[in-house]
Parts: structure tokens; sequence; C-alpha cells
């Protein structure tokens, strides 16, 4: 279960990055996350979650069709508990939904392209460990 200190601030806001909150909790069991602020909860299921995206001290979770979600928690956090899911740390900003990747490109700068046709780069350390982790799997 993940949640955050009481002495963070409420702050809840439409902007051109979305909506901020202020806790998250994970269900294993339910393959959920809870998404809380003060007046609401969103539940986001693990399967519509394309990527995870390190913004400072926040996380951005980006879901196709929806608004993303800023939650003030670092991404390594979240990697712990979804790399279970078939999560992959593609660099030190992005943790991506491997059931979302359609292809990986290897011309010069390395990519991850989804389903959304958006295209991640991938950090040199991490290329050799996707390819490993797409050749054991069924990609």
């Amino acid at each position: 279960m993940l949640m955050l200190g009481s002495d963070l601030k409420e702050k809840r806001h439409l902007s051109n990055k979305g909506i901020k909150f202020k806790s998250i909790n994970y269900s294993m069991k339910t393959h959920t996350l809870i998404v809380k602020s003060e007046k609401s909860y969103i539940k986001i299921h693990i399967h519509e979650i394309l990527y995870l995206k390190a913004a400072g001290a926040y996380t951005q979770i980006i879901c196709e069709g929806k608004p993303c979600i800023t939650i003030p928690k670092l991404l390594k956090e979240f990697e712990s508990k979804l790399t279970e899911n078939n999560f992959f740390r593609i660099s030190r900003s992005f943790l991506v939904n491997t059931d979302h990747c359609t292809k990986i490109n290897f011309n010069g700068k390395t990519t991850l392209e989804l389903i959304n046709t958006e295209c991640l780069e991938v950090s040199s350390p991490r290329k050799k460990l996707l390819k490993e982790y797409f050749c054991k799997s069924e990609f």
C-alpha cells in the first residue's frame, strides 16, 4: 500500500499537465491503483496505463484517452510495485507497460513505440536489458 505523508497540501487542478492528486494505493489483488485527492478517488486498472513519467519529485501516469494524472511520488516507488505487471524501466524518466508496446526501433537512438504511435527513447544502459526482456517474452 502506497500512501503519502499528511504534510502535503491538497493540490487538485486541471491544467495542461492533467490532474494532481495527493496519494495513491496499489492493490495486487485487483491490479488497480486508487488515486486519492481530498474529495475524490479514481480507480486506474494497471492494464490501462501506457507509461509513467518522472517529473522531478512527481510521477505522471499516462493512460490512453484520459487526462494525465500527477502524483507527488518518485517513479522508483512505482517501479517496485509494477514490474511484476509487465512494466519495464526504459530510462531514468520512463516506466513503460510492455503490453502496450508495438515496436522497438534500433535506428541510431533506440526507441520504443507504443500503441498510440508515441515513441519513447530508451537509455543506452537499458537497451541491452530491454532486448533481453523482449527476447524471453512473447513480444
